[in-house]
């Protein structure tokens, strides 16, 4: 846990990847859980209002509404969601620059203004474009949680 709390720090911004799956109570999820929510080493976890909104349509896809309603409203008690104001330039930039999705960039516009890192867990899609254009002062913000060996 020591190595893991040094590589992250006690501020991080999580990705929508990483909260699906805590959700959904897999194994990892409940990794996560221990690696993440009840480390007290970690005293704030970010996230943007787009974070929020991917959470709500994936899970309202399948679930009632008033089910996915007090999940977000349970997100709020762990999670603090950032208003993009502040850091829309920093999204903007990485949308120009890489071809992620738009969360994905809020993400690491988030990670970017507070100078944290960004947890994420392995999609293709990033993988690819990560591969396409090497790494550069945003991406380097990013940490693969399922890299780690005590995600493991």
């Amino acid at each position: 846990m020591k190595a893991f709390n040094k590589l992250v720090g006690p501020e991080i911004v999580v990705d929508t990847g990483l909260v699906i799956e805590y959700l959904n109570g897999s194994e990892r999820g409940k990794k996560i859980y221990e690696l993440i929510l009840t480390n007290e080493f970690i005293n704030s976890i970010l996230a943007t209002p787009v974070l929020a909104i991917e959470v709500y349509y994936l899970l309202r896809r399948k679930s009632p509404r008033e089910f996915v309603e007090e999940t977000i409203k349970k997100l709020r008690s762990f999670i603090t969601f950032l208003p993009l104001n502040d850091y829309i330039t920093f999204c903007g930039e990485i949308k120009a620059k890489h071809s992620f999705a738009l969360s994905d960039c809020c993400t690491l516009g988030l990670a970017e203004y507070k100078n944290i890192k960004a947890l994420f867990i392995h999609e293709k899609e990033i993988d690819e474009q990560l591969k396409k254009d090497g790494s550069n002062q945003y991406t380097q913000r990013i940490i693969f949680i399922d890299d780690l060996q005590s995600f493991k």
